[in-house]
C-alpha cells in the first residue's frame, strides 16, 4: 500500500485513516447507503491505499447499485488479493445467478462456505440454485454443517427438510421438520410440509402392503 506516515505523528495518509475509512464504508454499505459508502472507498483509492477489503467494499457497492460487470472486476481483485476471501467469492456467485448461470453460482457459493460455513447469504443462494439445477448434494452438505454449529435454527433446518423432500428423502425430512417443531412449533409452512410427508409416506407404506 502506498500509505505514507510524517515524524509528527499519524496523519489523513495513515493505515488508520484507511481503516476507519473501510470500517465507515461498511457501515454505510449495512445501511443501504452506497452513495456515501463509494464516498469512502473513493477516498481510500485517492491515498493510494490496496488491499482486498477495500476492493471487496468497491464490489458490494457495485453489486448493490446493479452494476454487474464493474463490481465482477472488484470481487476478482480482491480474491486476486486474497484467494481466502470468501465474501468476493459470495459476491462472484450472486452475479452468476442474477445472469442465470447458476452451475457457476453454485461453483462461487460452494467455494465461499468451504471457506467459511457461517455465510447465510451464501447458504441461501446455494439452495436457491441447486432447486433451479436440480442438484441438491452441495447445499445439502452446507446446510448439514451450518446445522451442526446452529442446531436450532428452524429457518436452515426447514431449508434441509425441503430439499430432502426434492431430492425423494422423506424421511430424513420428516425427522428434520419434527425438529423444527420441537423448536418452533408455530412454524405454519413447517408443519404443512411434515402434513403432506407424513400423507405421502402413508401412501407408500399402503401401496407396498396391497
Amino acid at each position: 500500500m502506498n500509505i505514507t506516515q510524517n515524524s509528527t505523528g499519524p496523519t489523513k495518509d495513515t493505515p488508520e485513516h484507511y481503516k476507519v475509512l473501510l470500517e465507515l464504508g461498511a457501515c454505510h454499505i449495512s445501511m443501504g447507503n452506497y452513495k456515501e459508502a463509494q464516498r469512502c472507498y473513493k477516498e481510500s483509492v485517492s491515498l493510494g491505499a490496496d488491499g482486498p477489503q477495500l476492493y471487496l467494499g468497491l464490489g458490494t457497492v457495485a453489486l448493490g447499485r446493479e452494476l454487474f460487470e464493474e463490481a465482477e472486476v472488484a470481487f476478482k481483485v480482491a480474491i486476486r488479493l486474497d484467494k481466502n476471501c470468501a465474501e468476493a467469492f459470495c459476491g462472484l456467485a450472486i452475479i452468476h445467478q442474477q445472469k442465470y448461470d447458476f452451475v457457476k453460482a453454485q461453483q462461487m457459493y460452494a467455494k465461499c462456505l468451504e471457506l467459511n460455513n457461517d455465510n447465510l447469504t451464501a447458504l441461501s443462494g446455494l439452495f436457491q440454485v441447486s432447486r433451479q439445477l436440480g442438484f441438491f448434494s452441495k447445499a445439502k452438505h452446507y446446510l448439514e454443517v451450518y446445522l451442526k454449529s446452529h442446531p436450532s435454527d428452524a429457518k436452515v433446518m426447514f431449508c434441509l427438510a425441503t430439499l430432502y423432500v426434492n431430492d425423494d428423502q422423506l424421511n430424513e425430512a420428516e425427522k428434520v421438520l419434527l425438529d423444527v417443531l420441537i423448536s418452533e412449533p408455530a412454524f405454519v409452512n413447517a408443519a404443512n410440509l411434515l402434513e403432506e410427508i407424513e400423507h405421502q409416506l402413508v401412501a407408500e407404506k399402503y401401496q407396498k402392503n396391497a
